[in-house]
């Protein structure tokens, strides 16, 4: 698995997986550029079924939010980045409102902590930070003692 700040993240993905497999809410994934992010979540794609939509470097497109094109293949869709503070993400949230009584779940990657609209949404929320140069990244729960 690939390197993040000089050390594996490969434990932080496999823990990351069991969170996901031992829940059934939405999940938020919080992290600085470069904290890995988007490898964690190629990682749960290998074992873990789930359509993917990739938002890095291109904003959603109008429609391209709505039930239909994200669930189209799964009951289950990673959507990795979106920026809670563009307008943009307004579907995402009123998705994140319907979806669930559909029997349906996302699992969001973001940059920043969204406002507490968004943030209410999702069931479990999970923060990656860089430690000290060459130690990896670590990951937290907000709210929880570590």
């Amino acid at each position: 698995m690939r390197q993040i700040n000089g050390r594996s993240i490969l434990r932080i993905a496999r823990k990351f997986n069991a969170e996901i497999a031992a829940s059934s809410g939405h999940i938020l994934l919080i992290g600085a550029t470069g904290t890995g992010k988007t490898t964690i979540l190629e990682n749960l794609l290998k074992s873990y079924p789930a359509a993917y939509h990739d938002f890095q470097t291109q904003l959603p497109q109008p429609g391209e939010l709505e039930a239909g094109r994200v669930f189209a293949s799964s009951p289950v869709a990673v959507v990795d980045y979106i920026d809670f503070d563009h307008a943009t993400a307004r579907p995402l949230i009123d998705l994140l409102r319907t979806c669930r009584k559909d029997g349906c779940r996302l699992i969001v990657s973001t940059m920043h902590m969204p406002n507490i609209e968004a943030l209410s949404q999702f069931s479990k929320v999970f923060e990656l930070v860089r430690e000290a140069p060459g130690k990896g990244v670590k990951m937290i729960v907000p709210g929880q003692l570590q």
